[in-house]
Order: structure tokens, then sequence, then C-alpha cells
């Protein structure tokens, strides 16, 4: 091949690049056997000695100061291995965290606003809500059992400082390219707050919750959701689209980060609930799926943002 074609992109909200070149996708990669026998074997293996599963977790997890905290699917526990002052550990009752229902997923999350609602009564400065999520030993799961991390801060989010909270002015998902851009201008509207003075704050307004394509993904296989709250609507296309993926994509692992609205409902840096969603390399493949560039210079891509928005599109108007 004499010539490619590469695109630098970069999101003029977040300020995030990318390296576009579809040669990328074509890289041969080293396997060992099937990724979905390799994460059935897994996910067999995981359970016979599993510190979160029914018959054990009383056990080998802890209280966190505010008591354990338990529904029919799901239950709080303890994190040894903290990030912040409020951090704690959300497990469902189910050890596959590939095979959950929408009620079982929708109640893990609940469980975890119900714990946030919980720790800001107590202490109001602690107002900003953070979860993430790691599916499979792929994505940096420490233990396969299903299960989130929720953290709430007094600092701002960690992914942006409070002067760089994204403002609504113009869209997370969209990126400044030389080609072209998709506009999601349909599914939000934005407003600017009445008031004036150093102080005040443009708001967010989303008319529709909807999944997008990311313009400037961490993957390539990255899908953003946008919505006013964490609404029970999200959370059901949320697992929609994990579970489109799973089907259509045969992917077997992923990564989920969630900044939920401050819960001062006054806090002048309010932002919508903003949830991005990552599908991973396969299990079975011996080389990693973060390196070097993507640590220190940029993530690079070759599959086309379209052909994810495409997918999205058909499978949501069905």
């Amino acid at each position: 091949m004499r010539q490619q074609r590469i695109l630098l992109l970069q999101n003029v909200l977040t300020r995030e690049q990318l390296i576009f070149n579809p040669m990328r996708a074509r890289r041969p990669m080293p396997r060992t056997g099937s990724d979905a026998e390799f994460t059935k074997d897994e996910l067999k293996r995981s359970m016979a000695a599993c510190d979160f599963c029914e018959s054990a977790y009383r056990q080998n997890t802890a209280e966190d100061a505010l008591g354990r905290m338990e529904t029919t699917l799901s239950y709080t526990a303890a994190n040894a291995f903290k990030y912040d002052g409020w951090h704690t550990l959300v497990a469902s009752r189910k050890h596959d965290p590939l095979a959950l229902s929408e009620a079982e997923l929708v109640d893990m999350f609940q469980l975890a606003f119900h714990w946030a609602r919980r720790v800001h009564q107590r202490h109001p400065r602690f107002k900003f809500p953070q979860i993430i999520w790691d599916a499979m030993p792929k994505s940096g799961a420490s233990q396969v059992h299903t299960h989130l991390q929720m953290t709430l801060s007094d600092k701002g989010y960690y992914a942006w400082r409070r002067s760089e909270t994204p403002r609504p002015s113009t869209g997370l998902d969209t990126g400044d390219t030389s080609s072209r851009t998709c506009s999601t201008s349909t599914t939000r509207s934005t407003s600017r707050s009445s008031t004036t003075g150093p102080h005040s704050s443009p708001t967010w307004s989303v008319t529709r919750t909807r999944p997008h394509a990311v313009q400037t993904p961490k993957k390539d296989k990255e899908v953003l959701f946008l919505a006013n709250e964490a609404s029970h609507d999200m959370l059901r296309l949320l697992h929609r689209v994990i579970r489109l993926f799973l089907r259509d994509m045969a992917v077997f692992s992923f990564s989920m980060g969630m900044y939920l609205p401050s819960m001062d409902s006054h806090d002048g840096h309010r932002i919508p609930a903003i949830c991005r969603l990552v599908f991973r390399e396969p299990a079975n493949q011996v080389r990693s799926d973060m390196s070097a560039l993507e640590l220190y210079m940029a993530p690079v891509i070759g599959i086309d943002r379209y052909l994810i928005m495409d997918l999205l599109r058909t499978a949501l108007a069905s």
C-alpha cells in the first residue's frame, strides 16, 4: 500500500483527541481459541471460590460506615481498596456480568443511587456521584462477579477540574474533523442560565435519552448516553446496548464510567447524567488493548464511527 488516509480528530468540548486509520482494524491479532469459549470457561472457573456469591459475601465482605444495604437482587459492601473517602461496592446477586436481566441491572444502579443519597444526607458537601463498572478480567476487573464501584466526592468529578466542567454549548459526542461531523442537535437542546456574573454558568437540557457513537472514543467500540438524570429509561437503554453488542458484535468485556448530576440542585456546575460505555478487545487476545500509544499519545481507532452509529440506529429502531 502506497498511501493511507489518517485523520486527527479533536472533541471541541473535552479537548480529547484521537487518530483514525481504518488499517488499524486489519492488524493480525494472535489469539488462543474461541473468545466465547474462553469467556465461558473463565466464568465457570471464577464461581468456584467467589467472594461475592450468595453463599460467601456476608463472611468475605465487610460493611461500610452506612451498614450493608440490600435488595432482593443486589447488596453493598465496603471496598477494601478505596480511591475516595466515600467509596462503596455494589454487587449483583448474579455472578455473570454478561447475563444480567434488565431488572437486575436497574436494581444494582438504583441501589448505588440510594447509597449516594444516604451519604449526601449525612455529609452535604459530598455531592458529586460517579460510578465505574468493569466486566470481566480483560477490562481490569479484579473479580469476575458483577459489581459496580460507587463514589461520592466533595471536590468535583475526577475527569474534569471544576473550571473545566463540560459546557453545553457544544456536544460531548461531536468531533471537529477535516471531513464530516455528526450533529446530535435533534436529541438535545441547551439554554443559558438566567443569571449573570462570575458564578453563572450554562445549564443542560437533554430532550431525549439516546445512545451516541462517541466521536473521540477511548477505544473503537464506545457509546455515549446523555440524560437530564440517570432515569430508568437511561438504564434500560444501557442494558439494551450491552445486549446488542454481545449479540451482534460478540464482545465479552466492557468498561463503563458514569457521571451523575451534582446532588446540590443549586450547584452552578450541574451536568447531565453522562455514561460512557466502551467494549474491550477479545479476552482471548494475547495482545493488550492498551499500549504506550493510548497512554501517552492519543487513542488510535480503526472502526468508522458511522458504522457504530448505524448499528445503534438499526437496533434501537427495531
